[in-house]
């Protein structure tokens, strides 16, 4: 969750052609649980209560529905890994940043200005 977001422009704070910041769809009614929900059949940020037992379907599904899981914060080494896995070459375009989301300073700003916010469904 605590990355730069493009999208999202219905969220207040978010213009048509500026770029969404973190702390918008951080605060942002209903995005926190993104993942428990989207693994429980809900969109990512639905007004829907996380419960306990949808965290617990949604690491059941991570453990036993999926197939593979790659982190983003780690694309390269995950790619790699699915081709280990899977069989088959990686190709330069996979490992091409094709939505770079880095703008230098804001990286270090966007983490601070939520880092005291806390996903609990989602980092379990």
């Amino acid at each position: 969750m605590k990355e730069y977001f493009q999208g999202y422009r219905h969220i207040p704070g978010c213009r048509r052609y500026e770029p969404c910041r973190i702390v918008h769809m951080a605060q942002y009614p209903g995005s926190m649980g993104c993942y428990t929900k989207m693994l429980n059949g809900y969109e990512c940020v639905q007004k829907v209560n996380v419960t306990r037992e949808m965290v617990d379907i949604a690491v059941h599904h991570v453990w036993n529905s999926l197939s593979f899981v790659g982190l983003m914060s780690h694309w390269n080494e995950s790619i790699r890994l699915f081709h280990r896995s899977y069989g088959g070459p990686v190709y330069p375009e996979e490992l091409m940043r094709t939505r770079p989301s880095f703008i230098p300073g804001l990286a270090r700003t966007a983490y601070d200005s939520v880092r005291h916010l806390r996903d609990e469904a989602d980092e379990e």
